[in-house]
């Protein structure tokens, strides 16, 4: 899997192997600056200039868990390199 954010606040998601685009998961209201992807595929974590970082559910597609930060500059630093 790849999963790649955009400037929307949208995440995209391709099956690796095929290369075929599997789905877009919106949440964000800013672009979104990082993602990381857990080592079994299963969660997602986005950080976003929206001063939240989203926990997604991969396996069902949806984000059960917001976190938010204050608009300062080190909390959109946390969003970034989480």
């Amino acid at each position: 899997m790849i999963l790649a954010g955009d400037r929307s606040g949208a995440l995209h998601e391709w099956d690796l192997r095929t290369g075929a685009y599997k789905r877009r998961l919106s949440a964000h209201t800013r672009g979104v600056e990082s993602v990381s992807v857990t080592q079994d595929g299963r969660r997602a974590v986005s950080g976003s200039g929206d001063a939240t970082l989203r926990i997604w559910d991969l396996e069902i597609g949806v984000c059960p868990m917001r976190l938010d930060g204050p608009a300062t500059w080190w909390f959109r630093l946390l969003c970034r390199v989480f």
